[in-house]
């Protein structure tokens, strides 16, 4: 009986770092889909950006709200020039959900207003048949007091 506690005690120390390394690889892949999320908008990969979102995606932001199709219908307004990520980490409420939280250091303009700076930027990204899909993100422009 002793020797079975000892093995089960040492299969658990070695399994444990493996656990942890699944559940960082995860975060990591929800990480970079958000910058790919990005990237496809800034690029203006409508077809792409679809793909990461799942058909009830809504984004939040300081001049409304967007569902899929009016985001990337402004798509087509929106220049990015540059984004840049920090402070980024992913929290799982469940083992179906990620939120990412990070900040983000854009510069752009929309339909010619310039709308640089920092923001406090969250994604909850959901697990549906083993893909990763976007279903919120918000963005609230840093202010200076």
């Amino acid at each position: 009986m002793k020797k079975v506690a000892i093995l089960f005690s040492f299969a658990a120390l070695v399994a444990a770092p493996l656990f942890v390394l699944a559940a960082g690889g995860d975060d990591n892949s929800v990480m970079e889909l958000e910058k790919n999320a990005w990237d496809t908008y800034k690029n203006r990969q409508a077809d792409a950006f679809k793909a990461l979102c799942a058909p009830t995606y809504t984004g939040i932001y300081d001049v409304g709200m967007k569902d899929l199709q009016k985001e990337v219908a402004d798509m087509n307004d929106t220049e990015l020039r540059s984004v840049s990520f920090s402070d980024m980490h992913v929290t799982h409420p469940s083992k179906k959900a990620a939120i990412v939280i990070y900040k983000a250091d854009v510069q752009g303009a929309a339909k010619g207003k310039d709308f640089s700076g920092t923001y406090n930027c969250s994604s909850v990204w959901m697990k549906e048949s083993g893909n990763w899909l976007g279903v919120l993100h918000t963005e609230v422009k840093v202010g200076t007091q």
